[in-house]
């Protein structure tokens, strides 16, 4: 499907989503500096916290208002890129800051202690990995960036190289372990075939009749 066929949103849906998300974005940022209805007490972190969560509204607001006539202008490329970053700080402090972390988890067995040592473990482990590609994803970007501006040659092809390096090893928590059940799959059916009828399944008898 071509991307340039998609239906695009009619204009006063557009420019509806798209204030919504400005008028949450500004009030976000507003906390973050201790104006208007909420102050920076409200929020469960740091007041750079609540700007960048508005900072991601507020941008993505601008993205939805303007259509899919920008969505191949350079601008909207920085604006994405962004977006990515705010996404990314907040994973990262959520991840790797100090301090404790609260997520609700229902666990079998184990409750749903919002304050529980696994809470803690689960809130961490969630958005770290979510963290670490979204780290990959822009690593690569600003690879593809540089690529683009140096044009063809060895430099470029470098810093191409790196990005995709860089992403792979971020994908890797989520690759591996996809990899290795596949592994260990094949081999309890090859064991299954074996136990079962004595061979492997990669000889059978020739049946005569």
């Amino acid at each position: 499907m071509n991307p340039d066929d998609e239906t695009d949103l009619p204009p006063s849906g557009r420019i509806g989503l798209g204030l919504l998300l400005l008028v949450g974005g500004a009030t976000c940022i507003m906390a973050s500096l201790d104006l208007g209805p909420l102050s920076s007490a409200d929020v469960n972190g740091p007041p750079w916290l609540a700007a960048a969560v508005g900072g991601v509204f507020l941008l993505s607001g601008l993205l939805v208002a303007a259509g899919k006539q920008w969505r191949h202008h350079p601008l909207s490329h920085a604006i994405v890129f962004f977006i990515l970053a705010g996404l990314a700080a907040i994973g990262n402090w959520i991840a790797f800051a100090p301090g404790p972390r609260v997520c609700r988890v229902e666990v079998p067995g184990l409750g749903s202690d919002p304050s529980s040592w696994m809470s803690g473990i689960g809130c961490r482990t969630a958005f770290g990995v979510g963290a670490v590609v979204m780290d990959g994803v822009l690593l690569s970007m600003l690879a593809t960036g540089v690529q683009k501006r140096l044009g063809k040659g060895r430099a470029a092809d470098f810093a191409g190289k790196i990005g995709e390096g860089v992403l792979l090893v971020c994908l890797s928590p989520i690759l591996v372990p996809m990899v290795l059940i596949l592994v260990l799959k094949s081999l309890y059916a090859v064991l299954r075939e074996y136990a079962s009828t004595g061979q492997d399944g990669a000889e059978r008898p020739s049946s005569r009749g």
